[in-house]
């Protein structure tokens, strides 16, 4: 499920300064826009998310995202590499 001109997603824009962003927590998805402005490619990111969040359960996840974030950053976070990989495949 996806959620569109969601607070959460606002939320997360403003913390990574700014941007349109969205945020998914479990198998829900939160954009900070309209859905008429997201593209595919974004909704492959986050389905990604989706698919890790089953893959590694819901407290390893979230466990392994942070620990990944505080270890890597954002950018070379693995979760993040997988989804951005996932955003150029069609």
């Amino acid at each position: 499920m996806d959620k569109y001109n969601h607070i959460f997603g606002t939320l997360a824009g403003k913390i990574l300064g700014g941007e349109p962003c969205a945020i998914t927590f479990g198998q829900t998805s939160y954009f900070s826009c309209e859905e008429t402005r997201v593209p595919a490619a974004w909704h492959r990111h986050e389905n990604t998310h989706k698919k890790q969040w089953l893959a590694d359960g819901k407290l390893m996840f979230s466990l392994k995202y942070c620990w990944f974030s505080i270890r890597y950053g954002y950018t070379k976070n693995p979760y993040e590499i997988e989804a951005r990989t996932a955003e150029l495949q069609s």
